[in-house]
């Protein structure tokens, strides 16, 4: 597999950026399922739009103004190497029918890309280039009273998710 994934929220990027993705760091995501600290959940791509929608129910229950709170969910990717050097997460593919993985080691910033962009265009930039997430792009305004909320948009297709392919059984060739 070439690379696996990460969600995160972008108000961890500019830490990302610094020092990397670290085990044992306290959960900004799904923390409910999981230890409260730990390795590091990675999946593959055919899992990303299950973890993504994942992400926006526990951001949506964990905070009431998840734009104030710096809450949109970004996608992150490592090279696929870190699977070889990670368990299998037994829960994640109980929940996900798709095997996950915990890396107890440390993602150095330089092997962590971000999505920057829209389904339809954007790119992969490097961890320092992490102000080119479009983070207003994440949500909806609705207007109430004359007090503005703002909501996340729907998960997948997210704005800020690539359009990610899951790719498909291969035929048997016949003989």
């Amino acid at each position: 597999m070439k690379h696996l994934f990460h969600i995160t929220h972008y108000g961890r990027l500019p830490t990302i950026s610094k020092l990397g993705l670290l085990p044992d760091e306290e959960p900004y995501v799904g923390a409910e399922s999981r230890d409260s600290t730990g390795p590091i959940f990675l999946t593959p791509a055919a899992s990303i739009a299950f973890w993504a929608a994942q992400t926006k129910v526990w951001t949506e229950a964990r905070y009431e103004n998840p734009k104030e709170a710096l809450a949109a969910p970004v996608l992150l990717r490592v090279p696929g190497h870190y699977a070889r050097l990670s368990e299998h997460d037994v829960s994640a593919a109980r929940a996900s029918h798709i095997l996950g993985y915990r890396c107890a080691l440390a993602i150095p910033p330089c092997a962590i890309q971000l999505w920057a962009g829209t389904p339809a265009r954007g790119r992969w930039v490097g961890a320092d280039d992490w102000r080119e997430v479009p983070f207003d792009e994440a949500f909806d305004r609705e207007l109430e009273d004359g007090e503005a909320f703002y909501y996340l948009r729907e998960v997948y297709p997210s704005p800020l998710l690539p359009a990610v392919q899951t790719p498909q059984p291969r035929a048997h060739a016949r003989i």
